[in-house]
């Protein structure tokens, strides 16, 4: 897990994420020569009592599976989300990026709602930095435009629409309600947000015509 994760939060660019592998009961010696093998590149703690310990059964989990059980913890210390390892399975390389994007979107609106516009667009731009189309690498060619978490751009058109700018909050709008119709293309029930993506799309069409 943190062969992926470790690079994901690099490549975030806020120093708000750490990863912490915790050995439930384990024996510090061979932990640590398989760590000497394979270091993780992150804190690793052993939990006395596996799960007995009074915290690991108040965190949910119950029963000791081979593979690996995953928390998210928000700062406070609240659980964000808790997973098994089944759950992982096969979307475990989006789904904790998925729930750190929604918690990214709940921390942008809460600074908009605050009226601190500049902190939530600093707190965007650097998760979900604006692309610019006329950028070009060190050979002249131009970039590709990067595929952003849909979450991150609806985050971003409400900051674009609290900054003024109804022509950018308009293209992140669309982008997301576009990427919500083409997921209700192969899903039985329509995905969580289109409804509220169609609603934020013709109120900025209407405020651009104002």
């Amino acid at each position: 897990m943190t062969r992926y994760l470790n690079p994901y939060i690099e490549k975030r660019g806020r120093d708000d994420l750490q990863v912490i592998v915790a050995v439930l009961d384990g024996e510090v010696a061979p932990i640590q020569k398989y760590l000497k093998e394979k270091p993780l590149n992150c804190e690793v703690l052993t939990v006395p009592g596996g799960v007995s310990n009074p915290l690991v059964r108040q965190l949910g989990i119950l029963d000791e599976d081979i593979g690996t059980n995953a928390l998210i913890l928000r700062p406070d210390g609240s659980v964000a989300a808790s997973l098994s390892e089944m759950t992982m399975t096969r979307s475990k390389h989006e789904l904790i990026p998925n729930i750190i994007s929604w918690s990214d979107e709940e921390a942008v609106m809460a600074l908009l709602e605050k009226g601190e516009i500049e902190k939530a667009k600093d707190y965007i731009f650097t998760v979900a930095p604006p692309f610019d189309p006329k950028a070009v690498d060190g050979k002249g060619r131009p970039l590709k435009k990067p595929v952003e978490n849909y979450v991150h751009l609806r985050a971003r058109a409400h900051v674009y629409l609290a900054l003024g700018d109804k022509k950018a909050a308009l293209n992140d709008a669309e982008e997301v309600l576009q990427f919500l119709k083409e997921k209700a293309g192969w899903m039985t029930l329509l995905p969580k947000g289109l409804e509220e993506a169609e609603e934020l799309v013709e109120l900025l069409k209407k405020k651009g015509e104002e």
